[in-house]
């Protein structure tokens, strides 16, 4: 039969078929296998468990196979690549690179290699790593990656956290503050970093910086949740907790940290562990003879005038022509000829049972001697917290550092003046210097802890709870028990008769503070109070201290910065 091809197309195209079958001669792992039994070269992928000797180190053959065997030679080179595991720790060759030599009839290639057994938690399913083959002459390479998978069969480890004791007594030694050490503990090294936080919850009734601070080697302090990281082989972390002698009488208190669950790394599916430290209280309680449970009386509000009612009748006709209500006056024993027009005033009422009526209001009035303007009994304390001998010095003469309310019992924090060549200096108790609010015990917290900020408050804006907890540790008038007020603490000492109706007999300066005893604070600026919002987990409440006019309650996000003025039980 005769074919009717043109001769020369039949040689184009065994032209392009010879070049087509020598591409595919020395071509690299890129070409992956479209079935595994075409014809070529094959890095065989392999599983081992890393301790299935039982001994420090397992053999292991990797393989290069060709199939089918040829009747010519071939040659392939390969090398050893690290992946997760890595040459010298995982797993070591005597020969990490080099050429195979297929000679007629020749199926299979070996290289042998050792998989160090290190008992660490590596993670599942394992560690690879990988023989790779490159320029082969005489055979494709058909599979050029074989990854060998040293699956990992060791325990998790998991954390758990232990302190040197199980009670503390509050008692200060001769040293300080008692501390104790806590421990973070990995049961097994693990061969990955491990982060294991460290946090309280809303079960304790110990409260961070306020019975107690956390503080880390060089006793610097530290900020729950607290964040771990240990390295490949580490096991034991510590941080110390030191608890804050409050002075104040209560029941025994629980300290409660633990590892999360919030876990990363090797402890992902590791269980909380909660250790328990009870502090043992030795405080009495204050006011001791009235009752074993501590009292506080009320504080009055600063407003010693009182309503009325005047009645006019303008033409003497006996009918009343004008009524003026809600107005305020200072002297409940006026009478109508103590009035400018008594021929004009046909009555003069007085409401019964006002509040300025009666008490602190009606000797601020009198001018007594025993209350200032507003009704208020103060005592100016000095950085030792006793009184000052001359309570009638001003602040510039004679520095206080706190105020005692004689009536609450409360000891109260006075602000120090920004330093003027510095305006951007923080002093601890500077009248300009701002606080996030920051409480970690879920029961007193709203459901929110707030904006934690900065661990020392000397290097910006801080949280309320490490000033608390600086200030303790300072023993700020040489006292400790320092902490937030609550809101209707915060209110007792505010003037609520500081407006602008105020008589300026009665105050030629109306303020929602008394300057006299309180100097160097921001007249409009909020203050915070340790009360949440029950509404909004993310505020709590802050009394702004309006120049002129009644202080403002204002529910205020948490994490704005406002001032404090801190607060302590008398005794």
């Amino acid at each position: 039969m005769t074919s009717n091809v043109h001769p020369l197309f039949r040689r184009a195209v065994v032209l392009f078929l010879g070049l087509a079958l020598l591409s595919t001669l020395g071509c690299g792992r890129a070409r992956p296998p479209l079935n595994p039994e075409t014809p070529g070269l094959y890095a065989v992928p392999q599983k081992i468990a890393e301790n299935a000797s039982g001994q420090a180190t397992t053999q292991l053959d990797l393989k290069v196979v060709l199939k089918p065997a040829r009747q010519n030679t071939i040659t392939v080179d390969w090398r050893l690549e690290d992946g997760t595991a890595k040459l010298g720790e995982d797993y070591t060759a005597s020969q990490t690179s080099g050429t195979f030599t297929f000679n007629p009839g020749e199926e299979e290639k070996t290289i042998r290699v050792q998989i160090v057994n290190d008992d660490l938690y590596e993670g599942r399913p394992g560690e690879e790593f990988h023989l790779v083959l490159t320029n082969a002459q005489g055979a494709d390479i058909v599979q050029g990656d074989g990854v060998i998978l040293i699956e990992d069969e060791d325990p998790m480890p998991f954390a758990s956290l232990v302190a040197d004791a199980d009670t503390v007594p509050e008692a200060e030694t001769t040293e300080g503050f008692r501390r104790l050490t806590f421990r973070v503990r990995l049961n097994i090294p693990s061969g990955l970093p491990v982060e294991a936080p460290v946090d309280t919850n809303g079960s304790a009734t110990a409260t961070p910086y306020g019975d107690y601070r956390l503080l880390d080697g060089a006793g610097n302090p530290l900020i729950l949740p607290l964040q771990f990281t240990f390295a490949p082989g580490e096991t034991e972390k510590t941080f110390t907790v030191e608890v804050i002698d409050d002075g104040a009488a209560e029941n025994d208190e629980v300290i409660l940290l633990g590892v999360t669950d919030d876990l990363s790394g090797a402890l992902r599916h590791a269980t909380q562990d909660i250790e328990t430290v009870t502090i043992e209280d030795d405080d009495r309680p204050d006011y001791a003879a009235v009752s074993t449970s501590p009292r506080r009386r009320l504080n009055d509000t600063g407003m010693i005038r009182f309503a009325y009612r005047i009645e006019w009748d303008n033409d003497n006709d006996g009918v009343v022509d004008a009524i003026a209500d809600d107005h305020t006056w200072e002297d409940p024993y006026l009478t109508l000829a103590d009035v400018q027009q008594p021929s004009a005033i046909k009555n003069l009422y007085f409401y019964d049972g006002q509040d300025a009526l009666y008490g602190r209001d009606a000797d601020a009035r009198a001018a007594s001697g025993d209350v200032n303007a507003s009704g208020f009994r103060f005592t100016k304390l000095d950085e030792n917290g006793q009184p000052l001998d001359d309570q009638s010095a001003d602040y510039a003469t004679t520095p206080w550092h706190c105020v005692r309310d004689e009536t609450t019992g409360l000891i109260w924090e006075v602000k120090v003046p920004q330093p003027d060549d510095d305006p951007t200096a923080r002093p601890l108790h500077g009248e300009s210097t701002k606080f996030y609010w920051y409480d970690v015990d879920g029961s007193a917290n709203g459901g929110d802890r707030g904006k934690a900020g900065l661990p020392d408050c000397a290097d910006g804006i801080c949280a309320t709870s490490t000033f608390v907890a600086q200030a303790n540790a300072e023993r700020w008038c040489g006292m400790t028990g320092w902490r937030l007020p609550t809101l209707e603490e915060l209110r007792s000492i505010a003037d609520y008769g500081g407006d602008v109706n105020r008589l300026n007999a009665v105050s030629p300066s109306p303020a929602p503070l008394d300057r006299a005893y309180f100097p160097n604070y921001n007249p409009g600026g909020g203050y915070w109070t340790s009360t949440p919002d029950n509404a909004d987990p993310n505020r709590a409440w802050a009394i702004k201290f309006q120049f002129q006019g009644v202080p403002q309650d204002e529910s205020t996000l948490k994490s704005e910065a406002l001032f404090v003025r801190l607060v302590r039980d008398g005794s």
